[in-house]
């Protein structure tokens, strides 16, 4: 994609957007997430559990994001929660994502709806269940406030400890609305 149409479809500048409350605990629910491999002590969605810009969670090794992990039927997967900054980096995240799987920890990504990128492509291969949600996220600000909705939709990439061969499971989700 040329740089002036990334930078119309991405305008900001800002990378430190919030995921709504209502979207993490409703995904919380269901995954009891242990750690955020992206976040900020202001926006984190997992208390101290949190892995900042300074520690740069891309550049440490395979597997340090599941030290955290929390005993669910008798194994151990921890879950993992990543709002990655958006931009040309997110393909870095997502195989990333898919690296922290095969480590033994389930990785939830909260991404944009690219399916014409060689990322989103890459993210096909190696997820186990993408969730297109439906409606578009509005993400907050640093200082708690809602903005406008993202520019585009949205989906949830899903990689688990053990990979189910074939083609993820896909399904259009309905998340709850609020902050």
């Amino acid at each position: 994609m040329a740089e002036g149409k990334w930078e119309v479809q991405h305008s900001s500048k800002r990378m430190d957007w919030a995921t709504p409350k209502s979207l993490f605990a409703w995904l919380d629910a269901e995954f009891l997430f242990v750690l955020d491999a992206a976040a900020t002590a202001d926006n984190t969605k997992c208390g101290a559990a949190f892995i900042s810009p300074e520690e740069n969670a891309l550049s440490l090794p395979v597997g340090a994001w599941a030290r955290k992990p929390r005993i669910i039927d008798d194994k151990y997967w921890p879950s993992i929660w990543l709002n990655p900054p958006y931009g040309r980096g997110i393909n870095r995240w997502v195989k990333r994502a898919a690296l922290e799987a095969q480590a033994g920890a389930t990785v939830v990504v909260l991404t944009f709806a690219c399916t014409d990128t060689k990322w989103w492509a890459e993210a096909w291969a190696h997820a186990d269940e993408i969730r297109f949600l439906t409606g578009r996220v509005h993400f907050k600000d640093p200082t708690g406030q809602v903005t406008t909705a993202a520019p585009k939709g949205s989906a949830l990439l899903i990689f688990r400890p053990v990979r189910q061969e074939g083609a993820p499971v896909v399904s259009l989700v309905t998340p709850p609305r609020g902050d």
